[in-house]
This record gives structure tokens, C-alpha cells and sequence, in this order.
């Protein structure tokens, strides 16, 4: 689906139903896809409190398989997307925050 058909889907106000997907490509591997919705327009094509809870979901899951190298990729998402609020993901959160606090002073 291109950019600009996700864009009429979110102006009709599906913009939950965009959010899940994004869950979807996260787990499914498609990183480029994430990203293009992620980064399009600010983030205006999704639901915003359902794709944190959604990613939340996929960090959980990752932090329990252990795969750093999938976690790693989380500390370079928007701190837009990341629910510092979810008890299950607070490890991540405190890496997450250190990681940003780090690349502030490079």
C-alpha cells in the first residue's frame, strides 16, 4: 500500500487500523515500510496512543527473546513512539533514555 493510499485511509479516520499494521511490518520484518509510515508527515497517518502500545507489545517481546540486535534498533525510533510509561518495557526505557542522553552530548 503507497504513502498516499495510507493517507486517504487515515484522513477516512482509520488511523488505529494503521497503527496495528505497523505492529504487523514491525514483526513480519518490514523495517521500510515501519519507517515510511513512522516518518511520514510527522506521524499523522496513525493513531499514535495504539502504535506505542503496539511497539510496546514488539519491545516486550524482544526484550524476552533477548535479540539485542532488534532492541538496538528500538533506540533510534522517535521518542514519540516509545511508552516510557509500560512497566513491561522498563529496562528498555531506561537503556532508551541513557542512548538519547548520549547522543545529545556527541
Amino acid at each position: 500500500m503507497a504513502l498516499e493510499e495510507l493517507a486517504e485511509v487515515a484522513k477516512e479516520g482509520d488511523k488505529e487500523y494503521i497503527a496495528q499494521k505497523m505492529g504487523l511490518w514491525f514483526k513480519e520484518r518490514k523495517i521500510d515500510h515501519f519507517l515510511q509510515v513512522a516518518e511520514y508527515q510527522d506521524g499523522r497517518l496513525y493513531d499514535h496512543n495504539v502504535a506505542k502500545r503496539v511497539l510496546g507489545e514488539c519491545i516486550a517481546e524482544e526484550s524476552k527473546t533477548g535479540n539485542l540486535k532488534r532492541l538496538n534498533w528500538f533506540l533510534d525510533l522517535p521518542q514519540y513512539l516509545i511508552d516510557e510509561t509500560n512497566p513491561e518495557i522498563s529496562g528498555f526505557v531506561s537503556a532508551y533514555r541513557i542512548t538519547q542522553q548520549t547522543k545529545g552530548t556527541e
